[in-house]
């Protein structure tokens, strides 16, 4: 049961990452802008990505770490858009 739930929620991070956070970073690529995106809010989800997958390392679950680092490099590229496309 545990591994069910487990591999669950892995897909459905992995949905999360690709057709949430991933069109939002084909989004901002497009109208070379963030406006309207909370920097704040992005900065946030970078550290509970990350800090969940240290902790998929420190119990060694490879799939969890997997899966919440492509998270916290999803949101690390929303954060470079933040500052590449701010006005000047």
């Amino acid at each position: 049961m545990k591994s069910v739930i487990s591999i669950a929620a892995i897909i459905i991070t992995f949905l999360i990452i690709v057709f949430g956070i991933g069109e939002q970073i084909l989004k901002n690529y497009r109208r070379k802008s963030t406006e309207g995106l909370s920097f704040l809010l992005f900065l946030l989800s970078f550290f509970g990505w990350s800090s969940w997958a240290v902790y998929g390392l420190v119990i060694r679950d490879p799939l969890m770490f997997v899966a919440q680092s492509a998270g916290a490099l999803t949101t690390v590229i929303v954060l470079i858009q933040f500052f590449v496309y701010r006005k000047k």
